[in-house]
């Protein structure tokens, strides 16, 4: 009566093979040529978390997935103990870069990625966008790896075959079909859109599916499942990878990463990136780098697309001269750009000047008596009520934990963050007020 139970741990133990032995040729259909053209790209994420018990009097009120992921924050008891927990994600680099979902990776102290071939490796969290729950990690394979196989979303026809590939309830490399069911669908929770824009798919996502991939009939990724419609059978959804590559672009900024100051903002291309504009007296400016040229190598290595120009950049540092492959008017020129490090500004002036704020550093003894389990962060020790912040509901005492997508741990933190906000720019804004956190938007000034 055992056996199919000792089977199917045999299963789990061997992995995929996704390049199965030869069969008749009717029966590797799309869909098996898909997943052998995704799945080794799709991998196993195992988190570790230390938890602080806490009595939370307001729990009831709270948004139940911000309670889920900030819980955190929170919390007066000083015994502790270990969760684990799994997960799903994309390979979107040769070098180790690999997209999954904010939710499964933010609270963990320690990330661990699996391979389709059984690999591990320890994980560092580059970057977090809660706002869009995506997350860009980063491992260091000693030999290059599969990518995703990235599609568009754009084009994307209710009715067609999707295919999921994930980790559900620690079942690795699992696959279900199904087809999209709709598309540009919200999320609501306590009556509010939490997540919008989002792909519906009747292909069976379970908890563990989360920062898996979605596929089409080709194999390409057309989404990273995030979320099932509790007490419902086949209601899935995924963020479109569309979407989910500019994210992906955002959270890979050598600005705020590595501080490096080029000058340009460019925009996809056939391949490489355009330059759309070169600001004066920066170091493109002054290598030579001029509007319309295509970027299509970075230091003797080429650039596909804008992540793959973005992560070449991070590999460098300021005071590096870098040379910039590009093509200008049909004809190969190489240019020469010595990075520079942004200034650091003024975070404290930049909050009062552009959401009308005071803020300080967090210590252990705020940290106490405003309940917060975290030592560290932002507090606002001053609003300006006729101000940006004043009007978005902001209050003295409250703690900021994030903005736009970025973490705070201190008030340093603001000032790449405010530095380049236009006026009438809406930046999201995360708060803890009394124990339960609030989402406001926030109108530059």
């Amino acid at each position: 009566m055992r056996r199919p139970v000792v089977l199917l741990m045999l299963w789990m133990a061997v992995g995929p093979v996704w390049a199965a032995a030869p069969v008749e040729p009717e029966r590797r259909n799309a869909v098996v040529r898909a997943v052998e053209r995704a799945g080794p790209a799709i991998v196993n994420i195992s988190t570790t978390r230390i938890v602080r018990p806490q009595v939370d009097p307001f729990f009831e009120f709270r948004d139940k997935f911000f309670d889920d992921v900030f819980r955190d924050f929170f919390g007066r008891h000083s015994r502790t103990f270990v969760q684990n927990s799994l997960g799903s994600g994309v390979v979107i680099s040769r070098d180790g870069y690999i997209l999954t979902n904010a939710h499964v990776v933010m609270r963990a102290t320690k990330v661990r990625v699996t391979l389709w071939d059984k690999q591990q490796f320890d994980a560092k969290l580059i970057n977090v966008d809660p706002e869009h729950d995506l997350a860009l990690l980063k491992i260091e394979p000693k030999t290059t790896l599969t990518v995703v196989p990235i599609g568009t979303s754009a084009d994307l026809m209710i009715g067609e075959t999707a295919i999921a590939i994930g980790n559900p309830f620690g079942l690795e490399n699992s696959v279900t079909t199904g087809v999209i069911s709709a598309k540009n669908r919200s999320i609501k929770a306590s009556g509010r859109e939490v997540f919008r824009g989002l792909l519906q798919t009747d292909a069976a996502i379970n908890p563990g599916n989360s920062g898996g991939a979605l596929l089409n009939i080709k194999g390409d990724l057309i989404g990273v499942n995030t979320a099932i419609q509790a007490g419902a059978e086949g209601i899935g959804f995924a963020i479109p990878v569309d979407a989910a590559l500019r994210s992906a672009c955002d959270l890979l900024d050598y600005r705020v990463l590595k501080r490096i100051r080029i000058g340009v903002q460019a925009s996809k291309a056939k391949t490489g990136v355009i330059i759309t504009k070169v600001e004066p007296k920066t170091p493109a400016a002054k290598g030579g780098l001029k509007v319309g040229d295509q970027i299509v190598s970075v230091g003797g290595k080429p650039v596909a697309e804008e992540f793959c120009f973005r992560r070449l950049i991070v590999e460098h540092k300021p005071g590096d001269t870098v040379v910039f492959g590009v093509r200008r008017r049909g004809r190969a020129v190489a240019v020469k750009v010595k990075l520079e490090r942004i200034p650091e500004p003024s975070p404290r002036g930049l909050a009062k000047k552009k959401l009308g704020i005071d803020v300080q550093d967090i210590t252990a003894d705020l940290a106490n008596a405003l309940g917060l389990q975290e030592k560290s962060g932002v507090l606002i020790s001053g609003v300006e009520q006729s101000g940006p912040a004043g009007a978005a509901g902001l209050r003295r005492s409250d703690a900021l934990v994030y903005v736009g997508r970025a973490r705070l741990t201190t008030v340093r933190g603001l000032g790449p963050l405010l530095k380049d906000l236009k006026a009438g720019s809406r930046l999201p804004v995360i708060i803890v007020r009394n124990r339960t956190l609030y989402r406001a938007v926030v109108t530059s000034r």
